[in-house]
């Protein structure tokens, strides 16, 4: 083979590498603007897993994260509250001044379900407080009332989906 040739291919590899890199990115940039799209501007937006569409309370600061449905007296059968974290990470959760047991669903940066927490009770006084975590690291996390996930047919594997 040629140096003429051999020079050739390796310009046309690094030239592929390149755009496909660049292809990869323009990807990610996509679903991070899809992302912050969801969440700005409003409080409320719809959230789709399998054939199950909530109203969803979005918790996207660290205030409305630690408040969380807190002090809320019930929640709708078809609502929810999604948090939203900028990182993934292992956030931990509880129920303190809860009034209603919950099912936690973990959500990874893929908008994928990765464990659920099933009718996590409220805290009593008295009882020491229970942490919840993810199994893996999560950029969500969907609260919803207790059973839910086993009356929808909710798990892992799933993909949810943010409605606009």
């Amino acid at each position: 083979m040629s140096f003429f040739v051999r020079v050739l291919i390796v310009v046309l590899v690094v030239m592929s590498a390149t755009a496909f890199a660049q292809w990869q990115l323009q990807r990610l940039h996509q679903k991070q603007d899809a992302r912050a799209s969801f969440v700005a501007h409003n409080t409320t937006k719809r959230v789709r897993i399998g054939n199950n569409s909530l109203n969803v309370e979005i918790a996207d600061t660290d205030i409305e994260r630690a408040q969380g449905l807190s002090r809320k007296t019930s929640l709708a059968e078809n609502a929810g509250m999604l948090f939203v974290f900028d990182t993934p990470g292992f956030y931990n959760f509880w129920m303190y001044n809860m009034n209603f047991p919950i099912d936690i669903i973990w959500i990874d940066e893929y908008q994928r379900v990765i464990g659920i927490v099933e009718n996590a009770p409220p805290l009593k006084p008295g009882e020491d407080t229970i942490l919840y975590s993810p199994p893996k690291p999560i950029q969500y996390a969907l609260e919803v009332n207790a059973g839910f996930s086993a009356r929808h047919n909710i798990t892992t594997g799933q993909q949810i989906e943010f409605e606009q």
